[in-house]
Parts: structure tokens; C-alpha cells; sequence
């Protein structure tokens, strides 16, 4: 991409080379993995949720800062000065992770892991929060045509679009913030049951953006999507805590893989989606992430179900091995 910020007339195939090693080796999502599977090692329990929760929170930030830095550097110094802060980032990203090191794990190790059996419905909770993730993760194939449908719908340009991103992502990001440490941290409320309602919400964000035909409807999906980023945190926090400590990066590792496959089925179903109701409902896509929010709700209500019927068959199973020592007793 650097090289292509210089020189602008070359072949565009020349750029489909370049993504091929970013696109075989897993891009993003297997540096998202690498990350929670770090900090998963790194941390105990009961911070692990929190920890988790700043992370995304630096994704959340790094987002809106990223696309203010761009409009301002291209719209005073063109292209390469972009490309050329990426680059010094990656470069910089790069040799913290060659201090840090790792282990490579096998592909059969992980699918075993994930499949094999698991006491109080372990295997059951870990694909239900896999199927929860893949929900939730195909609603952001929506991000793509959020600047189309602002277009349409409202008239506006790029510079409107991104001071509006930012605005949405602050909501978010203060949002997550407060409600990981009141709700999660303070009165310790269950993972799941900030899932399910979080996923509740964002459902309803999402039909009040198709649905918005006004700016005050628009800014009241905004307001809703205040919890955007506490389904995934919770997910993730729920995965490493669902597998014993040597098989979080395993699970992770399946999950990335996942999250590396989704794109390829959300985005071109969006695009032939928005493309067919285009002139008579451009918000069929936020209705379609809707009932992806929903279906993470049922998903969730389902953990919970489980959770109960876990601690029901843990304490069955704590009673029976009390009544053989209690007869020894007497």
C-alpha cells in the first residue's frame, strides 16, 4: 500500500498481490486472537473481563482517531503520508511482538479441544458462545454501507460521515466503559445476562437506524448503541473462563479463524441485499443485523439456562460425594 501511495498509475493487480500474504496469513482477526489469548495468559479471573473490556476499548478509540488523522493528512499531504504512518505502526507493532515470542499449536490439537467432551454441559456453552460470536460478528458487514445509506438518505458527505463516526464511537466507548465497571466490576453482574440485554439494545438500535428518516432518529440509534462493544467483550471473557488456562489460545485460535471466514459470507450477502431493496427500503440491512442481534439474545437467554442446569448437576454431584464420608463418619 505504501509503495502504491507513490507510485498511483501502476497495474491494479500489482495491489491484489500485495493483500494476498496480509489475507493467507488471517489479517486482523489473527491479531485480535493473538492479543485476547495474551492477555488471557496474563491475567487471573476476576480481571480478566475488564482487561478484556480495554482492549476493545482501544479498537473503539483507535477507529475514530485513525479515520480523523486520514482526512486530515490526505486532505493537506495526499496519500503517502497515510500509508506512511501505517507502516511506521506496523513496524512498531512488529517489534513489541518479536520481544514477546510464542508457541505454535496444530490444527488438531485445537479441533479436538473444542470438541471433545466437558463436564455440566462444557462443550454445549463453548459452541453456544462460538454460534453467539458469529452473530454478533456478521452485524458489523453493516459498517461497510453505513456511509451509502448517509448518503441517501441524508445527503451527506465524508467529512459529516466521520465527525459523526467519532461521535458514535465516544457513545460507545462511554458506555462500555461505565457499564463494564458499575454493572460488571462493582455489583458483578453475570456475563450473560449483560449479553442478553446489551443484545436486546443493539437490536433495537439497529431497527431505529433503518427505520430513521430523520438527523434525531439517527443520533436516537446512536444513543441506543451505547453498549455496542459489551456482547463481545463478554463473549470472549466467557470463552477463556469455559476452557482450563493451556487451551485458551486454542479456543481463540478457532475462534479467529471464524471470525476470518464470516466476512466472506456477510459481505456479499449485504451487498446483494442493500442492492435489492435500495429504492424502496435502504434499511433492509439494519433490520437483517437486528435479527442477528436477536438471535444473540435467544443464544445468550440459552447460556444462562445452562449456567442454572451446571450448578444444578455441580451440586448434586457435591452432595453425593458427601454422603459416602458422612457413612464412613458414623
Amino acid at each position: 500500500m505504501q509503495a502504491f501511495a507513490f507510485v498511483q498509475s501502476a497495474d491494479p493487480m500489482w495491489l491484489v498481490a500485495c493483500s494476498l500474504p496480509r489475507g493467507l496469513t488471517g489479517g486482523f482477526a489473527i491479531l485480535i486472537m493473538a492479543c485476547y489469548s495474551y492477555i488471557t495468559d496474563k491475567s487471573g479471573e476476576k480481571s480478566r473481563t475488564s482487561r478484556i473490556a480495554v482492549l476493545d476499548a482501544a479498537m473503539v478509540v483507535a477507529l475514530p482517531v485513525g479515520l480523523l488523522l486520514s482526512d486530515v493528512l490526505y486532505s493537506k499531504l495526499g496519500y503517502w503520508p497515510v500509508f506512511a504512518v501505517s507502516a511506521c505502526i506496523y513496524l512498531l507493532a512488529l517489534q513489541y511482538l518479536a520481544c514477546i515470542g510464542g508457541c505454535m499449536t496444530s490444527l488438531r490439537d485445537t479441533i479436538n479441544t473444542c470438541c471433545k467432551r466437558r463436564p455440566c454441559y462444557g462443550r454445549a456453552r463453548l459452541w453456544i458462545l462460538i454460534l453467539t460470536l458469529c452473530c454478533l460478528v456478521i452485524t458489523y458487514g453493516t459498517v461497510d454501507f453505513l456511509y451509502l445509506y448517509m448518503e441517501l438518505r441524508f445527503g451527506w458527505d465524508y467529512s459529516s460521515f466521520v465527525y459523526y463516526t467519532i461521535a458514535s464511537m465516544m457513545v460507545d466507548l462511554t458506555g462500555t466503559g461505565l457499564i463494564m465497571f458499575f454493572a460488571s466490576y462493582r455489583l458483578g453482574a453475570p456475563d450473560c445476562v449483560l449479553g442478553l440485554v446489551c443484545s436486546v439494545i443493539l437490536a433495537a438500535s439497529r431497527t431505529a437506524l433503518g427505520l430513521a428518516t430523520t438527523v434525531s432518529m439517527l443520533f436516537l440509534s446512536s444513543g441506543l448503541s451505547f453498549c455496542g462493544i459489551v456482547p463481545l467483550v463478554v463473549i470472549r471473557s466467557q470463552l477463556s473462563k469455559s476452557v482450563s488456562p493451556e487451551e485458551v489460545g486454542k479456543v481463540f485460535s478457532l475462534v479467529s479463524s471464524v471470525e476470518s471466514i464470516l466476512p466472506m459470507i456477510s459481505l456479499p450477502g449485504f451487498t446483494e441485499l442493500f442492492k435489492l431493496t435500495l429504492d424502496y427500503m435502504p434499511g433492509a440491512i439494519f433490520f437483517a443485523a437486528a435479527a442477528s442481534f436477536a438471535l444473540g439474545a435467544c443464544l445468550y437467554g440459552v447460556m444462562l439456562i445452562l449456567e442454572r442446569l451446571s450448578a444444578s448437576s455441580s451440586e448434586a454431584l457435591d452432595d453425593t460425594s458427601q454422603e459416602p464420608r458422612e457413612n464412613v463418619a458414623t
